[in-house]
């Protein structure tokens, strides 16, 4: 069998599955199972950064104890063809009257990952990094 420039292929290792087989994303450090959510653009923003923000995890059961987070699917959009999944986070004064109503409430995915410390850059844990002042 002839090679490509005389050299065997690099043999990549196998990835480690992040998303279930019913299509539900999972962490990539813990495979716990989670939702990504973009949260709701800060009206007072002046970055790009908060005018359009990333997605963040959080956990995929609903915790009535904790979670400060809600859900909601946002309708298509120029920027989400397909629609989207929102999250605000509610205030302390809000958080009882919204559970108490029966709706759940979700906490972020990076509190409750066992193997948060692996979330770093840089191959340094996340609690050992240097912050900017």
């Amino acid at each position: 069998m002839e090679f490509v420039g005389g050299q065997k292929p690099f043999r990549r290792p196998a990835r480690r599955k992040t998303e279930a087989d019913d299509g539900i994303a999972r962490c990539k450090h813990c495979l716990e199972k989670i939702i990504w959510a973009y949260p709701v653009p800060s009206p007072n923003a002046r970055s790009a950064a908060g005018l359009n923000p990333k997605p963040m995890p959080l956990n995929y059961e609903p915790d009535l104890t904790v979670g400060l987070y809600t859900l909601y699917n946002e309708a298509p959009s120029r920027d989400h063809p397909r629609g989207c999944v929102r999250t605000g986070k509610l205030a302390r004064g809000q958080v009882a009257g919204y559970r108490a109503s029966g709706k759940p409430t979700y906490e972020r995915h990076f509190k409750t990952c066992p193997k948060k410390e692996d979330w770093g850059r840089q191959g340094k844990a996340y609690s050992t990094r240097d912050v900017a002042r």
